[in-house]
């Protein structure tokens, strides 16, 4: 079946599906060995089709990217979504982790736990990069522009997200009608909530002018800046 066929039959994406393949869903992953419906390649999701889908999980899947490219893959996927479209994402509780450790004091316990906090390690990929707690997930859901309706703790060491995507954080690049300036200013009052201030302003209008960068890495900058951030931090009340 080909690409554009597949879209059509569903609107339901399962990221990073592994062997966890879901019927009704789109199971999209990076590892040729799994049989997904779509292989995707170096994290290049520009095949997949922009704000096509309702509903995208991501299941064990967010440990395994590095930790500074953690709300650009929250971005990455939001981008596939419809507004209000649904999102469940699961990954590992390092403090649950802790605790299970210093709960029971034994090399059996501890080495398990091991491969909870840092993955099997048995091939490429399996490796966890990162790990979150509620704090730092909730915290990066509400930067890439999503409400979190549940936070579920289950499996002793493991965090579901149930959420919904509330932000069209790329929208604004598509806005033809602003000039180079107008869009900056636009981009850090929509992101960050003040002015930029100078040289900043200059530099980022002449980057977009000469071509270094586009209106969308622009604006993914600014989204996934620690500015950003504490900004959804304060929010919640972080």
């Amino acid at each position: 079946m080909s690409a554009p066929a597949i879209f059509e039959t569903t609107r339901k994406i399962n990221v990073g599906c592994g062997y966890d393949k879901r019927l009704g869903f789109l199971n999209v992953d990076m590892d040729p060995n799994c049989s997904p419906d779509l292989l995707i390649r170096d994290n290049d999701f520009s095949v997949l089709p922009k704000k096509h889908f309702d509903h995208l999980i991501a299941y064990d899947v967010l440990e395994h990217i590095h930790r500074s490219e953690t709300v650009s893959a929250l971005l990455e996927w939001s981008d596939l979504m419809t507004m209000d479209g649904k999102i469940e994402v699961e990954t590992s509780n390092v403090l649950a982790i802790v605790d299970m450790m210093r709960a029971n004091n034994t090399f059996a316990n501890h080495a398990n736990c091991s491969i909870y906090m840092y993955g099997n390690q048995m091939h490429d990929g399996d490796y966890h990069h990162t790990g979150f707690t509620e704090i730092t997930l909730r915290t990066y859901m509400v930067a890439a522009g999503f409400e979190v309706d549940e936070l579920i703790h289950h499996l002793d060491w493991i965090i579901l997200v149930h959420g919904r995507k509330a932000e069209d954080w790329s929208a604004l690049a598509d806005d033809a009608s602003l000039s180079n300036e107008e869009f900056v200013v636009a981009a850090y009052r929509k992101v960050l909530n003040r002015a930029p201030e100078e040289p900043f302003l200059s530099l980022e209008v002449s980057w977009l002018t000469d071509g270094v960068m586009d209106r969308r890495a622009s604006l993914k900058k600014l989204y996934t800046s620690h500015e950003r951030a504490l900004l959804a931090a304060s929010r919640i009340g972080y």
